[in-house]
């Protein structure tokens, strides 16, 4: 099982040119701003890149989703396994 990610959370000023590059720099590559930050101080610090934990996440997002889908699967057959329990029943008490 994977152990939790666990971030920090910060608000930081930049100054107005900043703010138009890292902009633009996102744009470019189709991503937001504060992945983006969060790359930069990754990798000055070395730490496991943003891009990494995005994917952890989405193949979590699909596997939950995924058992979400069997389980749903489950209950339509599941009740309509009672549905006709309850129809062999009323029919044998002749209803």
């Amino acid at each position: 099982m994977q152990q939790g990610i666990f971030m920090a959370r910060y608000t930081i000023k930049l100054p107005d040119h900043i703010k138009g590059k890292l902009k633009q720099e996102a744009e470019k590559n189709n991503t937001k701003s504060s992945t983006l930050i969060a790359e930069y101080i990754e990798q000055h610090f070395g730490a496991v890149p943003s891009v990494e934990y995005e994917a952890q996440i989405e193949q979590l997002t699909k596997d939950y989703e995924a058992r979400i889908l069997s389980l749903q699967e489950q209950h339509t057959q599941q009740t309509a396994e009672v549905q006709q329990i309850k129809a062999a029943a009323l029919e044998s008490d002749g209803y």
